[in-house]
């Protein structure tokens, strides 16, 4: 789950008895995350820019030993700064077992 505001998904998504992992972008970024996994309960908060593979690799090992597999993914949308600014993400494909 990718949370870029409020945080009013991950919220819902505890009370109703989701457990969450929560990613952050960066060292700069962790620390506004932070409190919102922790007022959720995040049992993973892990690093993710998600051009690293090395990172998307280990937040899903991680997912998959935690949990054994991935039942929701939340993400916010880039906004056409971003996409401008950064170029395009690459395509990430994910295999269900």
């Amino acid at each position: 789950m990718t949370v870029r505001s409020r945080g009013d998904a991950p919220r819902a998504m505890h009370r109703s008895g989701a457990e969450i992992a929560m990613t952050y972008l960066n060292d700069k970024a962790r620390p506004y995350v932070e409190p919102l996994a922790s007022a959720v309960g995040a049992s993973l908060l892990l690093p993710l820019e998600v051009r690293d593979t090395e990172q998307i690799n280990a937040l899903f090992e991680a997912i998959a030993l935690k949990w054994g597999r991935l039942d929701i993914l939340v993400t916010r949308s880039r906004s056409r700064r971003d996409r401008r600014s950064r170029g395009a993400l690459p395509t990430v494909r994910a295999t269900a077992s």
